[in-house]
């Protein structure tokens, strides 16, 4: 049985599509393997507003008033969740 790779991937994968509390649509890219995770930030007019950069063993998992939470896996294969003020992630202080 032979695996065909398809010519060219999605920009992002399925369930990739998150929106904060302030309306802020936030889209993971499709990952590469070993490098950081990468999310584009996209305000309420279609405008990028920034990148960011999650460690390859983490992911975003949701919002809450003011804050990102973070998923990181360790080598063990243990997670443990981290929170983060939003504001501080956006570069808004």
């Amino acid at each position: 049985m032979t695996t065909e790779w398809p010519k060219h991937i999605p920009p992002f994968l399925e369930r990739a599509l998150r929106f904060d509390a302030e309306g802020r649509l936030w889209v993971a890219r499709t990952p590469v393997p070993g490098r950081d995770r990468t999310y584009d930030v996209i305000d309420r007019n279609g405008e990028v507003i920034t990148r960011i950069s999650v460690s390859p063993a983490g992911r975003i998992l949701g919002f809450g008033p003011g804050r990102v939470y973070v998923s990181q896996q360790d080598v063990g294969g243990f997670e443990r969740i981290e929170r983060y003020d939003l504001d501080l992630v956006l570069g808004k202080r």
